[in-house]
């Protein structure tokens, strides 16, 4: 098997991953290992993601995703009571095809 740049480019993440079937393992590392372009990007990459992987994981403030929705689609009309409810049942309605009642 005839491995590329563009291949080792392309599978870098599943490579990371340990994705890879067997053969495709055996000719990414034969290629990297003698190609002076795909060396240093597979050791960069690696080196970049064993320090992500390192990092504490962060816990998302509260509201984030709602300040986000605000700020990309601008504030919604919050909604309360009934109106609250009814959007709510709306909701699992449209979603799931298990209920058989329409709003």
């Amino acid at each position: 098997m005839t491995w590329t740049c563009e291949q080792t480019e392309q599978l870098l993440t599943d490579y990371l991953d340990g994705l890879l079937p067997a053969d495709e393992q055996r000719a990414f590392d034969l290629h990297v290992n003698t190609c002076e372009r795909c060396t240093p990007l597979v050791s960069s990459v690696s080196h970049a993601v064993a320090n992500l992987r390192s990092l504490p994981e962060l816990e998302a403030p509260p509201r984030l995703v709602y300040n986000i929705l605000d700020a990309t689609l601008g504030p919604r009309e919050t909604v309360t009571g009934w109106a609250a409810v009814l959007a709510w049942l709306r909701g699992i309605a449209s979603h799931d095809d298990r209920y058989c009642f329409r709003l």
